[in-house]
């Protein structure tokens, strides 16, 4: 699947956001002017811009599927390529009609309109949609046109391309379904995908924008006002440059063929050095980072990287929730040849009703919920998380109770080393 969903559209759209963050960082260090710094910010919008219209101008192409023999062979099928490829195109639907009657249909148009024979039966008993009925007055005259439908059968409602084709010497009339809604699907999460991005970006592009505007009018003499303001923009930076990271990451997660680098590795080492990283921003709330491993996990079978990126955004996404003073647990346990790791925390926790869409790009719970802005994140740490999880073969889980705690359940298999 191509366009923004894709890994390539991951990594042109990360592309699209780098020189907008560079030229924010190189304003405020003195080695760009202010005006390249806002063409450069603006460049990432507009080439973001641009892939959303690519993607829509992507044209997925379709695979044949195995053959299957037809189930209604009534009428002789004109030696037509197109024809001949369509009838063995058996994930589509595929019609054969004279004088409005159906003669000859697929397997798959059989099974979609519930299994019942299909030859016989006028044109007019299958379909009520008028554009369909169009479609096919059309092609009888010699005017083949193509048009999006939606059929509703017993695979429930679907979005299909009808194509026509016709020996109008001989009566007939081919009607070929292309089923399109998970090309549709694809679109509208690419998408959505753009507008969310778009979106993160916005918020603070304005808050860069509107301090340099001040700078350089009521604030110009105020030192006070002035250190806040750049305070502010650089603020700002690092959350356009996290979010860079953060679309980069989940990037090369979903980029194929990239398999995890196994090997059996010191495990308390690795869980120091996420503390270790984390420690000014658990001691900026008073909180303490404390492990629980069985005796048996001193090794684990894993990929280094992988195993750093889950935890370190598990525990750093407790610290930004748990109430201050209190102690976080990175617990490890062996199930079988398998390990299961909890991070559990006493916090603020996550509303039931918000729990099933944690993992999904770009959701945070309720910003009137969390606390001050502070504690806002990208919104693609769980969704870098679970991919991460799954590059191990593992799953992910949550159990969570508003106003007391989450616990974060991650189970990885075959990680216990043989032996």
């Amino acid at each position: 699947m191509g366009g923004l969903q894709s890994p390539k559209g991951l990594h042109l759209l990360a592309a699209s956001l780098a020189p907008g963050v560079a030229g924010a960082a190189a304003w405020l260090s003195g080695a760009t002017s202010f005006a390249t710094c806002v063409v450069s910010l603006g460049a990432g919008l507009v080439i973001a811009g641009a892939l959303r219209l690519s993607k829509s101008a992507a044209a997925k192409p379709a695979s044949p599927a195995p053959h299957s023999p037809a189930t209604e062979p009534v009428a002789r099928v004109p030696d037509s390529a197109s024809l001949a490829w369509a009838l063995d195109a058996d994930a589509d639907l595929i019609l054969l009609l004279k004088a409005g009657v159906v003669r000859w249909a697929n397997g798959s148009a059989t099974a979609f309109f519930g299994g019942q024979a299909l030859a016989g039966r006028a044109i007019e008993d299958l379909f009520v949609q008028p554009e369909i009925l169009d479609e096919f007055r059309s092609a009888t005259a010699g005017r083949p046109r193509a048009a999006e439908v939606v059929l509703t059968g017993r695979q429930g409602r679907r979005n299909f391309r009808l194509t026509t084709e016709a020996r109008t010497n001989e009566g007939l009339v081919l009607m070929h379904f292309r089923d399109i809604t998970d090309e549709q699907s694809a679109l509208r999460l690419g998408g959505d995908f753009v507008a969310s991005v778009s979106h993160e970006m916005r918020t603070p592009l304005a808050s860069i924008k509107g301090a340099l505007e001040t700078l350089e009018g009521s604030a110009s003499d105020d030192p006070a006002m002035k250190q806040r303001l750049l305070q502010m923009i650089a603020t700002n930076a690092a959350r356009l440059e996290a979010l860079t990271a953060d679309v980069l990451r989940l990037s090369q997660l979903e980029t194929a063929g990239t398999p995890a680098e196994i090997g059996v590795l010191e495990t308390m080492p690795i869980l120091d050095s996420i503390a270790s990283l984390l420690d000014p921003m658990l001691g900026e709330r008073g909180l303490r980072l404390e492990f629980d491993i069985e005796e048996g996990l001193s090794t684990i079978r894993t990929d280094q990287r992988l195993f750093e990126l889950i935890f370190k955004n598990l525990v750093e996404n407790s610290a930004k929730f748990a109430f201050e003073q209190s102690v976080i647990r990175l617990q490890g346990r062996r199930l079988g040849d398998s390990t299961v790791w909890r991070v559990i925390d006493k916090g603020i926790g996550i509303p039931l009703d918000q729990q099933a869409r944690i993992f999904d790009r770009f959701f945070q719970v309720d910003p009137s919920r969390t606390g001050p802005p502070k504690r806002r994140g990208t919104g693609l740490g769980l969704a870098i998380v679970q991919n991460a999880v799954r590059a191990l073969g593992g799953s992910i889980r949550v159990e969570s109770v508003w106003q007391q705690g989450t616990t974060m359940i991650v189970e990885l298999p075959e990680s216990v080393p043989a032996g």
